[in-house]
């Protein structure tokens, strides 16, 4: 079964003899995986992206590339799910002359392998401070697997190669940054082709969204977004509100929070009266399925100028993008909340919330599975005291299928507590980095292990899983 109706020469004319045929499969349950993109990368550039809905191509599938001429390529292929990715293959694929090479990328579910996360600093860029950084995979240069690293401060985007050799600089490639303090960098593949593309929040400026050209370079896209928060937005997030399978965009600022629906091509439109209460402080914003009805809900972190309350709103029951907020669904505890991530930290399906703050401590509140969340912080997280928690990272870096915190502090080094299951954590060895505002995880190396991008004034620092 094809996923195209014949053979795809990606890289020019050649033999049809030689080629790769790429299976991609899943032991995943119908309905956890709504897409995937497939994206064929040789010289350092991207040939070929496309995203499939999975209602209309069902796992497994296949797709041929011929050779052209070309001596290897990056297969990479990411499952997604609400427009948002949750799994990845990523393989070199070396062409033989005269064969057809079998190549097989599987989207499994995650089987626990635990272990103890041993790091190597990779590198440490130091010409330039990282305000804000992202980690994007990238095609291969010379053979080698590798990811883009972008960092972002006043009136600077610069980007970087990262791989298990370190970090190297890599110039141009990116549009000019906007001119105040930048509070967000985002990744997310707006238009379709299989290439993150980047949104960029910064003080006194509209947010700026630069979509990724097959070369890897990040182009500027004015009029992408509509004329919302032109004073600067402080927290986006990306995922498909409205179930059509593109990944529409919630931006927040201030007393503001809009809906902008994608049309699938990375272009978007405001949602009119999205929220039926707009916020009165908003720091940040993340999307998930907190009451397990299959549609993306929205919590908003406010908390800017003076302490807040975090905000929970629910999609209603058809999935259009209309938000109500729910005031129970928290504790009325008021902080200035710098960071939010949502995850299924305890195991038991539902999505989960952890909050950061300036000046107190981080929070965890477990979801009971109707979006009511519950503050279980007390035995729940280590013994900590108050501290500045600019960002906050929630991802699996010990491989037990569980999702571990980092956390960055101001001033201070950043923090790894590992999941112990259950809803707690345990402090874990410290991080070799002196200070971070904030991390990035992905496999910059393609050995299946997640590496950790920090990001400081004082620059870049990357560590590799060992």
């Amino acid at each position: 079964m094809l996923l195209l109706p014949s053979l795809l020469s990606l890289f020019g004319t050649g033999c049809n003899d030689t080629a790769a045929v790429v299976r991609v499969s899943s032991d995943r349950a119908p309905g956890e995986l709504d897409a995937v993109c497939l994206e064929f990368d040789a010289d350092a550039v991207a040939r070929f992206g496309r995203r499939y809905d999975l209602q209309a191509h069902a796992l497994p599938q296949t797709l041929t590339a011929l050779a052209g001429g070309r001596s290897s390529m990056q297969a990479l292929v990411y499952g997604l799910r609400h427009g948002v990715e949750i799994a990845r293959a990523r393989k070199q694929v070396p062409f033989r002359g005269g064969s057809i090479l079998q190549v097989e990328l599987a989207l499994d579910a995650c089987v626990p392998s635990p272990r103890t996360p041993m790091w190597m600093p990779a590198s440490f860029q130091s010409a330039d401070a990282g305000d804000r950084a992202a980690l994007v995979p990238s095609p291969p240069l010379e053979s080698m697997v590798m990811d883009a690293a972008i960092a972002a401060t006043t009136a600077r985007l610069s980007r970087y190669a990262a791989s298990s050799s370190g970090i190297a600089a890599v110039g141009g490639g990116v549009p000019s940054a906007p001119a105040g303090p930048v509070h967000q960098l985002l990744a997310a593949d707006l238009d379709a082709d299989c290439r993150q593309d980047l949104i960029v929040l910064a003080d006194n400026t509209a947010p700026l969204v630069a979509t990724r050209a097959a070369t890897g370079e990040w182009v500027a896209q004015p009029g992408a977004l509509p004329p919302v928060l032109a004073g600067g937005a402080t927290g986006a997030a990306a995922g498909d509100v409205d179930g059509d399978g593109n990944p529409d965009l919630v931006l927040v600022g201030g007393a503001e929070a809009h809906l902008l629906i994608n049309d699938g091509a990375g272009r978007f439109r405001e949602a009119a009266a999205a929220f039926d209460v707009a916020p009165t402080d908003a720091t940040a914003v993340a999307l998930g399925d907190l009451d397990g009805d299959g549609h993306l809900d929205a919590v908003i972190a406010q908390g800017s100028a003076a302490p807040g309350l975090t905000r929970v709103y629910l999609n209603d029951a058809k999935g259009t993008g209309h938000f109500t907020m729910v005031a129970a669904a928290l504790p009325p505890r008021a902080e200035r909340d710098s960071a939010i991530a949502l995850g299924d930290v305890d195991g038991n399906g539902t999505l989960d919330l952890v909050v950061a703050h300036l000046g107190a401590p981080v929070r965890l509140f477990l979801n009971r599975g109707d979006a009511l969340l519950e503050d279980r912080s007390f035995g729940g997280l280590p013994d900590q005291v108050s501290g500045d928690v600019p960002t906050l990272l929630l991802t699996d870096l010990n491989g037990d299928c569980l999702p571990d915190l980092v956390i960055p502090r101001a001033g201070a080094a950043p923090l790894f507590w590992a999941n112990a299951g259950g809803g707690h954590f345990a402090a874990g060895d410290p991080f070799p980095v002196a200070a971070a505002l904030g991390a990035a995880a992905d496999d910059v190396n393609g050995d299946g292990l997640p590496d950790l991008l920090f990001f400081a004034a004082g620059g870049l620092t990357l560590l590799v899983q060992q």
